[in-house]
């Protein structure tokens, strides 16, 4: 969990909320005491600790909402396992069941978390793997929903998308070997390609969710505009700005170059 705050820390940053690193550990450090059972108790720990001004609240909600509430909904539509799939729907019968059964049984304990997790339709798990993997890339580089798709294809490749793709592959080879009829192999091959179908939507829907804490909404200031449609008084503004900057980074400059005659 402290990954997870230091990490909303970020959002929050990118959003323009002032937050120190030593905000952060206060929030690390309270959230430890009072637990994550009462999620009130705890977004209330958090903008506690991290949000100073009135103005940064409405900023902190949204982007308390989208990051650490809905995950599970990513991951809604995928609630059965394929052997529960295939029992139900009757497609596979009698002894090619047993088989089949059997055989992913054998097999599953050899499968990487993600392809057990898929073949199972266990959502907490699925949602604690994308998770981490979310820790693994820089979403602080995502500027545009147009980006979405990049970091959906980057997000699957560290969750360890291609290793699962290329194990329930050879799981489906697997058992054709060991004797399940070709119909059958058939009805696993579709099945698995449908699980691995919904892991990615999810994976996308996570993605465009972290989007929308991450990114910035216009505040219709100046600093949202493109400089042709800025007004004389706003250039004027923008002008006096840059003026008070270059007043003090001049001065500090000075300060350094003095400091360097002294000493040795």
């Amino acid at each position: 969990m402290d990954a997870r705050i230091v990490e909303f820390a970020e959002v929050l940053r990118q959003n323009g909320v002032r937050v120190s690193t030593s905000e952060v550990t206060d929030a690390a450090r309270a959230t430890a005491e009072v637990g994550l059972e009462d999620k009130a108790i705890f977004r209330s720990v958090l903008r506690t600790t991290m949000v100073k001004r009135h103005q940064d609240v409405d900023v902190f909600n949204r982007a308390f909402d989208f990051f650490f509430s809905g995950a599970a909904k990513t991951f809604e539509a995928i609630d059965k396992s394929l052997a529960q799939q295939i029992q139900e729907q009757g497609l596979i019968e009698g002894d090619n069941l047993t088989m089949l059964l059997f055989q992913m049984n054998q097999l599953f304990p050899e499968l990487s978390p993600l392809a057990q997790a898929a073949l199972m339709g266990d959502r907490a798990r699925l949602a604690q793997i994308f998770r981490s993997a979310t820790l693994q890339l820089d979403l602080s580089q995502m500027q545009s929903s147009m980006q979405t798709g990049f970091f959906s294809r980057r997000l699957m490749v560290a969750a360890g998308m291609d290793r699962a793709r290329s194990e329930l592959k050879a799981l489906e080879e697997e058992l054709r070997k060991r004797g399940l009829p070709a119909e059958g192999v058939e009805i696993v091959s579709r099945h698995v390609a449908e699980a691995m179908r919904k892991v990615e939507d999810a994976a996308r829907r996570e993605v465009k969710r972290q989007a929308e804490a991450r990114i910035r909404k216009p505040t219709g200031g100046v600093v949202d505009k493109p400089l042709h449609q800025l007004s004389q008084a706003e250039v004027n503004q923008m002008e006096s700005a840059v003026k008070t900057l270059a007043e003090k980074l001049k001065a500090r400059l000075i300060r350094k170059a003095r400091s360097k005659r002294k000493g040795r």
